[in-house]
């Protein structure tokens, strides 16, 4: 049996989507929530809510890559607002050098920021 198997097994580990979170209070957890700029406000709003005693949050997820319509995408941006407020809250921001793919992704996303920087300017 494979260790990540194990701990599901024993609810040591749980995944979740947020349409389940309704009525689920966490404790003594810590919560990852990945692809969080494909989150609505309202959704991310969710996560929080639901901390009970002892919960550490990781909210993962890069606005560049919003996979929602472009209404929709200010979501993550606002709760980020909200959070940085929080005394308790730490925000982690990784940038252009911390790219571990290959040198071609930096350097189209390098092009891309400078084409899109411009182009609004026209």
């Amino acid at each position: 049996v494979s260790q990540s198997r194990y701990c599901k097994g024993c609810k040591k580990i749980e995944f979740q989507t947020t349409s389940h979170l309704r009525g689920s209070t966490f404790k003594d957890a810590i919560i990852i929530v990945d692809e969080t700029q494909n989150l609505s406000y309202h959704e991310l709003s969710t996560t929080i809510t639901r901390a009970g005693e002892n919960c550490l949050y990781m909210y993962c997820g890069d606005t560049a890559q919003s996979d929602l319509h472009y209404r929709e995408r200010d979501g993550v941006k606002d709760f980020l607002k909200i959070l940085r407020n929080m005394p308790s809250f730490h925000c982690i921001e990784f940038g252009m050098n911390d790219i571990v793919r290959g040198p071609l992704v930096k350097e189209f996303l390098e092009e891309e920021n400078a084409y899109f920087s411009t182009s609004s300017t026209r």
